[in-house]
């Protein structure tokens, strides 16, 4: 009777304590793959929404073609950094 009473008292601690371990260990498995993860970075337009807004008269030629360079220097910057460090 005695170690059936103290199952009783111990066993839902126990079983709440190894709940929370592996909750907590998923959130930290899910956080550390969000943080390790390379970010995407998100461009505000692409070559083509820049190209209509320039025939619709919105940039100038000018602005088209420095908005264009930033672009294509993000991307190849990024491609290059990807080549160098493959594994980060």
């Amino acid at each position: 009777m005695f170690i059936a009473g103290m199952l009783t008292d111990v066993l839902p601690a126990t079983v709440l304590i190894m709940g929370f371990t592996i909750a907590g260990g998923v959130l930290i498995f899910r956080v550390r793959s969000k943080i390790q993860s390379p970010s995407n970075p998100s461009f505000p337009f692409t070559i083509g929404e820049l190209e209509k807004l320039r025939d619709e008269g919105s940039l100038s030629e000018e602005e088209f073609e420095l908005a264009k360079k930033s672009i294509i220097d993000l991307a190849k910057g990024l491609t290059t950094d990807s080549k160098e460090n493959p594994h980060e």
